[in-house]
């Protein structure tokens, strides 16, 4: 749902809405009652084990590469030639053994791979239900319990009512989030991934990658002009960013006149 057509469902001028139309609004979008939509968000589990992923990967090779199987078992493991005393037969050996390797990589369970999945569902299903929960308590007029939320997101509500930037500013995120959890899933769970997608720390690391990099916050707004623009955060306001470019120029000048006295 990249493209909302907003106009559907804002067709006049107003500026804000009764709470309640925060709700009905993500509702129609998903098509579901907010109480299904966590439900269903909460459902939504990798199903794959480890033990299923190499016996696929395994039953791979035997299907696509059998010679490689039956080499690979067969083979005899060296960690060393000595080019001085080896034969014709070994250099070629020892060639078809590093290429064996190379051709092995695809079929080669990656435990960090199927971590990966899971704990990146976990951090979205972590920020749905933050997102859900502000929802609803809008929505059913609970704002007191949801105070420091609403602080947070610079969201005010006044007589019941909640502008119509701020629907958006919420669902906009919300539906994001579901369905990159739904993608996910659907990726984890087709064991076809693992023989393509091999992530482990050893990669970050050789490329200078966290691990922090590859997944996403859990928190639903960041109070960072760096994040404006990502998808999956509630977007900041005027009024956040305005402070948040006052504070920078701030930290400019008194690093400036450290520099200069």
């Amino acid at each position: 749902m990249e493209n909302i057509d907003w106009n559907v469902y804002f067709k006049d001028n107003n500026k804000d809405y009764d709470t309640k139309y925060l709700r009905i609004v993500l509702e129609s979008l998903l098509d579901n009652s907010i109480k299904d939509i966590r439900k269903s968000v909460n459902n939504c589990d990798i199903k794959v084990t480890e033990e299923q992923i190499k016996e696929y990967l395994n039953n791979k090779l035997e299907e696509e590469n059998p010679e490689l199987k039956k080499r690979r078992e067969t083979s005899k493991k060296r960690n060393w030639i000595n080019l001085s005393e080896c034969t014709q037969l070994d250099i070629e050996e020892s060639s078809q053994n590093f290429i064996d390797e190379l051709d092995m990589v695809r079929y080669t369970y990656e435990p960090y791979t199927l971590f990966y999945y899971t704990h990146y569902t976990t951090i979205l299903k972590s920020k749905i239900n933050k997102l859900l929960y502000v929802i609803d308590g809008i929505s059913c007029n609970n704002v007191s319990q949801i105070e420091e939320e609403l602080n947070n997101l610079d969201i005010n509500i006044i007589d019941n009512k909640i502008l119509k930037s701020d629907i958006m500013r919420l669902i906009i995120p919300t539906i994001y989030n579901i369905e990159t959890l739904n993608s996910k899933t659907n990726e984890a769970n087709n064991l076809d991934t693992y023989l393509t997608n091999k992530l482990s720390k050893h990669y970050l690391f050789r490329r200078g990658i966290s691990e922090s990099e590859i997944y996403p916050n859990r928190d639903i707004i960041m109070n960072n002009l760096e994040y404006e623009g990502i998808p999956g955060y509630v977007k900041l306001t005027e009024k956040q960013k305005k402070k948040l470019w006052k504070e920078i120029k701030s930290n400019i000048d008194y690093v400036a006149k450290i520099q200069l006295d």
